[in-house]
């Protein structure tokens, strides 16, 4: 019983780690192509671009069903914090 929840600790673990990653490529990245759009990250390359987030989840999910892409959206305005 144990060995599965530290099984889905390291999985979580893992998939936090790449999540990151793709954030930190994200934030760094020159995006401006994709102005207004969602994306879909993987392995720190943009899978899947569209207007709608329910659209490009379900592309990314249907071509890359055992992965966890990072979702965000370009914003077409710059924001100012």
């Amino acid at each position: 019983m144990f060995r599965n929840v530290y099984i889905i600790s390291y999985i979580t673990i893992f998939n936090m780690i790449e999540s990151y990653s793709n954030y930190e490529w994200f934030l760094k990245k020159d995006l401006k192509e994709y102005s207004g759009k969602w994306l879909a990250i993987i392995d720190q390359r943009v899978v899947t671009s569209g207007a709608n987030v329910e659209e490009v989840i379900r592309k990314t999910n249907q071509k890359y069903p055992k992965r966890k892409p990072f979702i965000t959206k370009v914003k077409d305005k710059l924001s100012i914090l």
